[in-house]
């Protein structure tokens, strides 16, 4: 998920800088360098008071209009939008701020859309109970997409719901952004996050809120060129088994959406890597022959446990990823990582699921921009589930003997 700051800005300024790197390999990811030092909670009232700020981005006037969310001992802000952009804005950018006087207003369905179809001129809207899909595509396909989100959505709720973990519904509407080809998306994803968007089929941007894709059903010709016209056509064509990988893509970063707007997880905290992309991808495996349920959470994930048994073997492997996320930011282990936060997800889940609750739940309190040190990180996980050393000598074992 890419910061929107320059890089110069970033560099010199020390906020997170937040990066996608390779497709399934880091989908998204932040290196908190520094983080902001927070002057405390603004009161409830003033948070909830609209404001106008006014800066001076690469030689740019432009306004802003949101809530604050925290401000930095040195006049550093970050800004939520209406249409829930988070905005990093350093004190030397910041000219002016006004308090406008009306509150704070999450704008309705239809303000949303109308919104985010001004953005994007020439786009359509599919609306759901829970997301705004915006398009260039066909309409069967942007449907099967707020259908398949629809059902992530609710079987995510569930789930955690029956492990006594409340979630919450979004303030805002989830918004999807599906371009009709690779070459549309490719053009708005590059501007977005930069040159890597060209190997993958979709992301989470943690920013701007937003799941970004294309529309899949021209992937390797799958159509012969032929645009599809129902939503059932599309069902038909992804559910063959080529398809599988392309629409866990889809799946994957939907996970993240969801929990970062349900109260599981803090947008710009420093949720641990193992944490986010372990859960994404136990969740990610659909099941589209039920077109009302969602069979497949917690399933067996073959690639990862293949890649676990032959790569995962050997001391340490738990304190590596749970003390730091630079295994999932380097294109040697990043591979073996992801299956890794797959595997102790699931055997956790399997396991010790009240005391993965817990701590989700300690997880989910963590403020924007709050970030933890590798001793502070091994301390709450090891709170919540034991000592290491003893836990790997059973972990590893149980995931080796699964076939």
């Amino acid at each position: 998920m890419p910061f929107l700051a320059p890089k110069s800005a970033r560099a010199s300024q020390g906020w997170p800088e937040l990066i996608v790197i390779a497709p399934r390999i880091i989908i998204y990811g932040w290196f908190i360098a520094v983080t902001l030092p927070l002057a405390g909670d603004e009161p409830r009232s003033s948070l909830e008071q609209l404001r106008r700020v006014t800066i001076d981005r690469d030689d740019t006037r432009s306004t802003i209009d949101g809530r604050i969310l925290f401000t930095g001992a040195e006049g550093g802000i970050l800004l939520e939008s209406q249409t829930t952009r988070y905005w990093l804005l350093q004190a030397n950018e910041i000219i002016a701020q006004d308090r406008l006087d009306q509150p704070f207003r999450i704008p309705n369905h239809k303000e949303f859309t109308e919104q985010l179809l001004q953005e994007f001129p020439g786009f359509e809207s599919s609306t759901t109970a829970n997301y705004v899909i915006v398009h260039n595509t066909t309409r069967a396909y942007a449907d099967w997409c707020g259908g398949l989100y629809e059902r992530l959505h609710r079987a995510f709720i569930n789930y955690w719901k029956t492990r006594g973990v409340k979630l919450v519904s979004p303030e805002y509407p989830l918004v999807a952004l599906v371009f009709k080809n690779r070459a549309a998306y490719e053009a708005y994803a590059v501007k977005d996050i930069g040159p890597s968007a060209k190997s993958m089929l979709g992301y989470f941007n943690i920013q701007t809120n937003r799941v970004v894709m294309f529309d899949l059903t021209g992937v390797e010709n799958a159509t012969g060129g032929q645009r599809v016209t129902s939503a059932d056509q599309v069902n038909r064509i992804l559910i063959q088994p080529a398809a599988e990988r392309t629409v866990a893509t889809i799946v994957h970063e939907a996970t993240h959406q969801i929990s970062y707007n349900c109260g599981l997880q803090t947008r710009l905290a420093g949720n641990p890597k193992w944490v986010s992309e372990g859960m994404a991808i136990f969740f990610e495996t659909p099941d589209l022959r039920n077109r009302r349920g969602w069979s497949g959470i917690g399933k067996v994930h073959r690639l990862h446990l293949a890649n676990f048994q032959r790569r995962s073997p050997g001391n340490g492997v738990i304190r590596r990823i749970v003390a730091d996320d630079q295994p999932f930011t380097s294109s040697t282990t990043a591979g073996v990582a992801y299956s890794q936060a797959w595997a102790l997800t699931y055997y956790l889940q399997k396991t010790q699921k009240k005391q993965y609750s817990q701590y989700m739940k300690g997880l989910s309190e963590m403020q924007p921009l709050a970030e933890e040190t590798a001793e502070e990180r091994l301390q709450r996980f090891q709170t919540a589930f034991g000592d290491i050393v003893k836990l790997e000598s059973n972990f590893v074992p149980f995931m080796l003997k699964i076939r």
